[in-house]
Formats: C-alpha cells, structure tokens, sequence
C-alpha cells in the first residue's frame, strides 16, 4: 500500500511543479532528446511540445490521477492484483501524458494507440462476459479511428513531414477523417455506445477515462486541429456535438445505474464541448474541458464511494438514502453536481455562464436553440434526481457495509480545483460576467432542480411502461447497431478455420487425423510437396475470387 500513496504524493507533486511551470513560462517551449547514440543511429530526436495548453491539461491529469491513487487504496483493498492493476494504471497515464506533449502524428499515435490498448486491459479487469464483452467493444470503436488515423497520414505523406503544429497543405478528406478520428474516441455520435458499456471497468478507472483521459483526447485533438476547420467542419462539428448533447441528457435521465448516469452525463458534456468549438470558440472549449474533468473525476469518486459502502450494488433504487450514512461522500456529490450544472461560484459557473450568452447573443436557429436549453434542462433534472435518490430517500436498504473508508486525500486537491480552476481564465483573457443573467441562471438551476423531485416523485418512475423508454434509454438503439460488431468476430473465426486449420481441398486432413490417428500438421509442416500443394491451392483460390469480382 506504501507505493500507492507514495504514487499518488508524487503525481501531487508533480502537479506543483507544472503549476510553477505554467507561472514562468510565457512561451511555447520544445524539448528535444537525442536517441541517436543510444540507439546507434544517425538521426533519432523523441520531440515534446510544451507550451500554455499543454502544461494546463498535464497539471489536471496529474491532480486527477494522484486522487485516483488514493481513491483505489480504499476501493480496490481486496484486489489480489492490485500491482498489476496501478502498474497497467499507470501506462495508462503515461500514454496519455505522450498524447498531450506530442507535437508530430508519429509520437501521437504512439500515444493513441498505447490508450486503446491500456483502456481494453483495463475495461476487461475482472473477467466476467460483460466486461470482456464491454472491453472488446471500446476496443473496436477505437481501433476504427485508429483506421481512420492511418488513412489520414497517407493524406498527410504529401507534405514531406508530420508536424502537426503547421500544415503546408490542407485536403478536405484529411481533415474530415481526423474529425471522424476525434469522434471515435470522445464517443460523439454515432459512436457513443462504447462509453456507457466501458463501466463494467473499475470505478477508478472509470474516473480516469471518463474524466481527462480517454474520451477527452479525442477533443484535445480536435482542439489541437482547430484552426484548420472552414466554417463547413465547424457546421459539421456544431450539429454532431448538439445531438450528442442532446441523447446523452436524455440517456442520464431515463437510467437507473448510478455509473451509467455519469457516463451519460459525460456523452452530454462532451457534446457540449464540441458544440461550442463549432461555433469557433476553441480556447472556452478547452478550458470546459479541463473543469469538467475536475468536477467527474470528483462526481465519479464520491459515486465509487456509495457504492463501495454497500457491497458494490451499483443499482440508484438500491442505493437511496445512503448519504445518511456517508455525509462526507454526500457533500463531494453535492459539489461535484451543482459544479456540473454551472452553480456559483464554483469552477463550471465561469465557463458555462460565458456559452450560455454566447449562444444567446449568437444567431442560433430555433431547433439548435431549443435543443441546447432543453438539454441544460435535462442536465439539472439528472444532476439534482441523482443527489436526491443517493442522499434523501427514505427507502434506505440493510446492505449497506461499514468496513468501507475512504481516503480524505482523494477529494481534497480536486476541491481546490473547482473552486479556482475557473479563476484561470482571467490568465487568458478578462472574464465579463453579467451579475443579472448569473441570477437568472440560479433561478433557472433551482427550479429545475425542484421540478425535478416532484417529477421523480409523482410519475417519474412509472415512465418505464412507455413504449418510447427503451428506444431512449438505449440511446436510440445505438447499443444495437454497435452490436454488429460481433459480425467481426465470425468473420475471424471463417478465415481462421478457412485459412489457418486447412483450405478447402485439405480440409478432410482433419477426417483423416480423427480416423487414423495421426498429426496431419506435422505431415504439413515436414513433407515439402504438401506445403507447395497448399500454396498452389490458396493461391487458386486466391486468383478465382479476383476474376470472378474484376
């Protein structure tokens, strides 16, 4: 246990340092180490990119990571792996951490591909079929940008080099697969799925995936490409995102697993992010994205928290009333929530106070107008159903367990955080607030906070008899369509027994090992005339299958 906190105190301290940092560097600044020596080549520079944005998104990952260390100490106790699982942790951090600093796509897909693979070991921790079902599934999402990241660099071998800083040449389809790339992995739609299924993962990865890590490289990405889009992109990336908005809101209130309703949240806010980068604001886009990882890595601690108090039940109807016996967990909900629907003066009010005038000084037509408002409605009703059912419901269960503490230290830093990360926009540019449209927005908070409960309350519950539940619930049966993955799989298995066991001539080699006992593959593999005669046969068929398509 010594090296977890001695882990999470360095990731702290770290932090520190990047916020010294962050004071005294006025200018981008490239760190470049020679490998050439060690590897006994001529030319071999590994180069970082270090300048405001990079050392921002590096100082909260290093806060949310140290949290998490401290948060798995009280949550993961009983895992008999538990080395195995901060050792893959923390290549999980570290990919990500390549993924920020890199200034050239080759380091980035290092880092883009080291997250993919990380995240599928991680999703995949405790082996049961959901959640090696539910890992296979992110893998292959991810795997699909990953595609669509190869195809982008054969767009890109034209201009002699990879620096993604600057572009000599920009083509259309480079910038529109590098879009469908961002997609992938921040889980816009139609790619939003994956996200929910991944909480069959450990609640503290959970808290790193959902918060600054996996979902939110694929907007740091977008970010990074931002002044590469003409207003036909920004068109593209404004509707998507507000449609992502709009069904994870809808998702987060029509769920019932307490996990799956932040996942949802975090589609929403994901979409809101892209959904003010269309509109070409990219600095508010990154800044939202730092403050919301602060405010869900927090919301996902004090969930993981409840949950870990009553044996893992992970079900809100299950876990009502709860807060009465962990206040503290109750207050980080209460903080991480009301940050989330942009509540004064907290972290979220800064940023969000500044799109919603945006959007309202802005033309916006009036379907895209009324789907934004009707989703920060959505986003209060979840948010303030969520608070109620954990903490103030009278139907509390005996399951609850008391040998459950957690660590004090896993909150603490991300208080700080909230409370003054939104200050940091003033390093940036001078905030205008209107004091009468922030009460307004109170106002507006609270009311649908209290409509909300009333809901709930009343007929909420009865809302699953409605044929229309399981269309939304399951995010317009994107789950289904994602699905179809598995046609993958069988394809896989066709041409591993097609190819790999034997083809079609030879595969009576498998009749005749079961009739006379005898390894046909050793025959294979040792008599030179069988392997020309395999050769011949799959190149046969290879030929036939071209000719009859061409």
């Amino acid at each position: 246990m010594l090296y977890i906190k001695f882990l999470g105190w360095f990731y702290f301290s770290f932090s520190i340092f990047l916020l010294f940092c962050f004071s005294f560097l006025n200018f981008p600044l490239v760190l470049i180490i020679n490998l050439g020596n060690l590897l006994s080549l001529d030319y071999f520079h590994f180069w970082f990119f270090l300048d405001y944005y990079s050392l921002i998104y590096l100082f909260v990952l290093s806060c949310i990571v140290g949290s998490v260390h401290f948060f798995s100490l009280s949550y993961m106790n009983e895992e008999l792996n538990l080395i195995r699982f901060i050792l893959t942790l923390n290549i999980f951090v570290f990919f990500m951490m390549v993924l920020i600093v890199s200034p050239n796509f080759i380091s980035f897909l290092l880092g883009w591909d080291g997250l993919g693979f990380s995240s599928f070991i991680l999703v995949s921790w405790y082996g049961c079929s959901v959640s090696r079902g539910s890992s296979i599934k992110t893998f292959l999402t991810n795997r699909l940008g990953d595609a669509f990241l190869l195809v982008t660099l054969c767009f890109l071998l034209s201009q002699g080099h990879f620096n993604f800083l600057y572009f000599d040449k920009v083509f259309f389809f480079s910038i529109f697969f590098l879009l469908l790339v961002a997609f992938t992995k921040s889980a816009h739609f139609p790619f939003s799925s994956w996200l929910p299924d991944a909480m069959a993962a450990p609640t503290p990865v959970s808290a790193l995936v959902h918060s600054s890590t996996l979902v939110t490289a694929g907007l740091y990405f977008m970010f990074r490409f931002s002044y590469t889009y003409t207003p036909d992109f920004l068109f593209f990336i404004h509707n998507f995102g507000l449609w992502t908005l709009f069904i994870g809101s809808l998702g987060a209130c029509l769920d019932y697993n307490s996990k799956k309703i932040v996942a949802y949240s975090t589609i929403s806010q994901l979409g809101f992010m892209s959904f003010i980068l269309g509109y070409g604001f990219s600095d508010f886009c990154f800044f939202y994205i730092m403050v919301h990882a602060i405010f869900k890595a927090l919301l996902f601690i004090s969930v993981g928290d409840l949950i870990g108090s009553f044996n893992h039940y992970q079900d809100v109807r299950q876990l009502s009333g709860i807060g009465f016996f962990r206040p503290f967990s109750c207050f980080n909900l209460f903080f991480s929530l009301f940050s989330l629907c942009g509540f004064p003066f907290l972290a979220g009010f800064f940023i969000k106070e500044l799109i919603v005038n945006i959007v309202s000084f802005f033309y916006v037509n009036y379907i895209s107008c009324f789907c934004f408002f009707f989703s920060l409605i959505l986003t209060a009703f979840y948010s303030f159903r969520l608070f109620y059912i954990l903490c103030f419901s009278n139907n509390i269960s005996l399951k609850f367990g008391l040998n459950f503490n957690s660590s004090v230290y896993s909150s603490f830093v991300l208080y700080y955080c909230i409370l003054f990360l939104g200050y940091w926009l003033s390093f940036y540019s001078p905030i205008w607030l209107n004091l009468g449209s922030s009460v307004d927005l109170v106002f507006f908070i609270f009311i649908c906070g209290l409509l909300s409960i009333l809901f709930y309350q009343s007929w909420y519950k009865y809302l699953v008899y409605l044929p229309f539940f399981g269309y939304i619930s399951n995010m317009f049966y994107l789950n289904c369509l994602t699905f179809s993955l598995s046609v993958f799989y069988s394809i896989g298995n066709f041409f591993y027994s097609l190819l790999d066991k034997g083809i079609l001539v030879f595969s009576f080699i498998n009749y005749f090992d079961n009739l006379f006992f005898l390894s046909w593959n050793w025959i294979i593999n040792n008599f030179f005339f069988l392997n020309w005669l395999y050769m011949l046969g799959l190149s046969f068929v290879f030929f036939s299958v071209l000719l009859v398509f061409i």
